[in-house]
């Protein structure tokens, strides 16, 4: 059990958000916790936010946690990067993550059909939390976040934070 852990947590964001998921998280909660230590989202990235989010919005079979959660990451992220402020401002670090969330729902339905719970899980049995096509849709939406968000540690920003921190 604790060399699972370990390779938890040095796997990438994808691993760890699967890996949360096949561990009985929600899909909110398995993405919040794969970034919960990652600088590029700022600190304090607080996965119980995410404990409403799970079967589709709170159960609802509504929009996926994974989408919902993968917004607010983004939120986090350009405001870790001092994009949103009071005022005019925070319009440009809102306008930035409204472009990047949107882009995530586009390739999202692309993938899986929709965004939303009930049609992507439609005739698939109801096992557990645990099921493996949701630990697959946790895993591919970190992917596409840690490709949004870019290789924070170099100093650098992804799409989400660039479009903010120009203007």
């Amino acid at each position: 059990m604790e060399n699972e852990r370990a390779a938890e947590e040095a796997g990438t964001v994808d691993v760890r958000a699967r890996a949360h998921m096949l561990a009985g998280e929600n899909c909110a909660l398995s993405l919040l916790n794969a970034f919960v230590d990652d600088p590029r989202v700022g600190p304090g990235v607080e996965p119980a936010v995410g404990l409403g989010l799970g079967g589709g919005f709170g159960g609802s079979g509504a929009l996926c946690g994974a989408v919902n959660a993968a917004g607010l990451l983004l939120g986090a992220a350009v405001g870790a990067r001092g994009a949103v402020t009071c005022g005019n401002e925070s319009k440009v670090g809102q306008r930035a993550v409204n472009e990047a969330v949107s882009r995530l729902r586009r390739d999202f339905c692309m993938r899986y059909g929709s965004c939303d719970c009930t049609p992507i899980l439609k005739g698939k049995p109801k096992l557990s939390p645990r099921k493996p096509w949701c630990a697959e849709l946790v895993a591919w939406t970190a992917a596409w976040l840690d490709r949004e968000l870019g290789p924070g540690a170099a100093g650098t920003t992804g799409t989400a934070g660039a479009d903010a921190a120009a203007e």
